[in-house]
């Protein structure tokens, strides 16, 4: 590490301890999951993981006394849409997907399993357009819409198009929002606000199988559920 040090920029041994990281994660995840990537794969993860951290730092960010966020209900549109995707074990992706009104009263949920295993950023883009698609048929047309993946909310922000997979698929996001008539915001959500929805992204159910419950939650939800809504104020 001295020698590094001496001989390589800052940014060369960024990316060489990132990527150590990561290939110390693959190899704990082929030992206790038998999950593989492709030396690509850990790569790509890595430089994004890399990236994104690097955009906070750009920001000069002040450190502050770490407060864990809650989740809110929506402040003025009539419903809230947390979203969320997830690896299962046995490879395949998941998707969930919760709606609630502004009162924090339930109105949906909806869990989706598919053998396909995309990149997290693209399973986070899947995991939007699933959410926004449930809003059109349920008619949750006034809402707002929160991932707490922040690249991917970032992406469907810009407008130049990209022919990437993750650009392809958040323009088919953006139109579908349009679709919406200005009706519909998408919003970063921090992790600890968005746990409703990661329990359903992780919900086993049938290969290529979609799950939905209106107005009654499933019960494995209902914990969850009351801890969101103590922290709403009337």
């Amino acid at each position: 590490m001295v020698a590094l040090q001496e001989t390589e920029s800052d940014e060369k041994i960024a990316q060489f301890l990132a990527a150590l990281w990561f290939i110390w994660g693959e190899r704990n995840s082929q030992c206790w999951n038998t999950k593989k990537l492709e030396e690509f794969e850990i790569m790509g993860k890595a430089e994004r993981w890399l990236n994104e951290y690097l955009e906070y730092q750009q920001q000069g960010l002040e450190v502050t006394p770490r407060q864990v966020a809650r989740w809110k209900p929506p402040e003025t549109a009539d419903f809230k849409i947390n979203v969320d995707a997830a690896t299962l074990t046995g490879a395949g992706t998941g998707l969930g997907v919760v709606v609630r009104d502004r009162n924090g009263g339930f109105c949906c949920a909806v869990i989706k399993r598919t053998r396909i295993q995309w990149p997290a950023e693209l399973a986070e883009l899947q995991a939007i357009k699933l959410g926004l698609e449930i809003a059109r048929e349920k008619d949750f047309v006034t809402g707002e819409i929160e991932s707490d993946c922040l690249r991917a909310v970032q992406q469907i922000g810009r407008e130049e198009m990209s022919m990437t997979e993750e650009g392809v698929e958040s323009a088919e996001v953006r139109e579908l929002i349009d679709t919406f008539a200005g009706q519909m915001q998408i919003r970063f959500a921090g992790r600890e606000s968005n746990k409703t929805a990661h329990i359903l992204a992780h919900v086993q159910c049938g290969w290529d199988e979609t799950e939905i419950w209106v107005s009654r939650p499933p019960i494995f939800l209902v914990d969850q559920l009351i801890f969101d809504s103590c922290n709403i104020s009337h």
